[in-house]
């Protein structure tokens, strides 16, 4: 299978592969959707925070709470 490079997705963009994921349980594309937005600074604090607990993203949960503490 080809390797999606999330380097070339916009913002917007993660968001329709997160509901896809949802929808049919794709845990590659969940982990690069949930590596992906641990890595953008550029994506509002909040909205990782929402989506973290929308998606259930462990990772990106725990790295927004470690910024509140």
């Amino acid at each position: 299978m080809d390797e999606i490079e999330l380097e070339r997705i916009h913002n917007n963009e993660f968001i329709e592969l997160l509901e896809l994921v949802g929808k049919f349980y794709i845990s590659y594309v969940l982990n690069q959707c949930e590596e992906f937005l641990i890595n953008k600074n550029e994506i509002l604090f909040f909205l990782k925070l929402l989506l973290s607990y929308t998606f259930r993203l462990p990772n990106l949960e725990n790295e927004c709470m470690s910024k509140i503490k």
